[in-house]
C-alpha cells in the first residue's frame, strides 16, 4: 500500500514537472519570442573553456532584436582574413567579451565594425582591419590566452582590450 502509493506520488511529481519545463519552454519561444543566446556556436575548449565553433551559422532572437551570427573559419565573429596581413593594411584585434561580440546586434552594428568603418573615413596611409575577437563571458586573461596562443598568428599592428564591469565577475568564474 505504502510502495502503491510513494509510485503514484512519484508519477504525479514528474508529470507536474515535465509539464511546468514544456510551459515555460513554450512560454519562452512562442509567448514572448525569446530564445536565449546562441549555445550552438559554443564548443568546448581545453584552453579557453569554450570558443566558438569555426563556420558556424546561428542567430538569437527575443522581442526587441533578431540577428544573424556568423562564425569565420578560424573562430572569430567577423568576415573571412587572411592569416597573412596584407602589407597594405594596418590591422587592430579587438579583445572582450559580450560587448564586443556584439551580442543584440547584427555584425556590421558591432563595437568592432564601427570603430573599423571610422578608421577607414580618416585619410589613412593604409586600410585598417578591425578584427572582432569578442566572445560571449571571456574575461580578460582568456582573452590573452585566446591572443597569445590562436590570435597572434593574424599579425596584429594594435591590440585593444575592451574591459567593462561584468569582467570582475567573469574574472572570479
Amino acid at each position: 500500500m505504502i510502495k502503491k502509493n510513494f509510485i503514484k506520488l512519484l508519477n504525479l511529481f514528474f508529470g507536474v514537472a515535465i509539464s511546468v519545463f514544456l510551459l515555460e519552454l513554450y512560454v519562452r519561444i512562442y509567448v514572448n519570442g525569446y530564445v536565449y543566446h546562441n549555445a550552438w556556436v559554443y564548443q568546448q575548449d581545453n584552453l579557453l573553456g569554450h570558443s566558438l565553433i569555426p563556420s558556424a551559422h546561428s542567430g538569437s532572437y527575443a522581442p526587441e532584436f533578431k540577428t544573424e551570427e556568423i562564425i569565420n573559419s578560424i573562430g572569430l565573429r567577423d568576415k573571412e582574413y587572411e592569416i597573412e596581413k596584407p602589407t597594405d593594411t594596418y590591422r587592430i584585434v579587438l579583445l572582450g567579451d559580450s560587448f564586443v561580440y556584439g551580442w543584440g546586434v547584427n555584425l556590421e552594428n558591432s563595437i568592432p565594425k564601427k570603430l573599423e568603418g571610422l578608421l577607414n573615413q580618416l585619410p589613412l596611409v593604409r586600410k585598417v582591419e578591425v578584427i572582432n575577437a569578442g566572445v560571449p563571458d571571456y574575461s580578460p586573461i582568456i582573452s590573452y590566452l585566446q591572443l597569445k596562443n590562436l590570435l597572434i598568428k593574424l599579425e596584429p599592428d594594435m591590440v585593444i582590450h575592451a574591459v567593462d564591469v561584468s569582467d570582475v565577475n567573469d574574472e572570479v568564474k
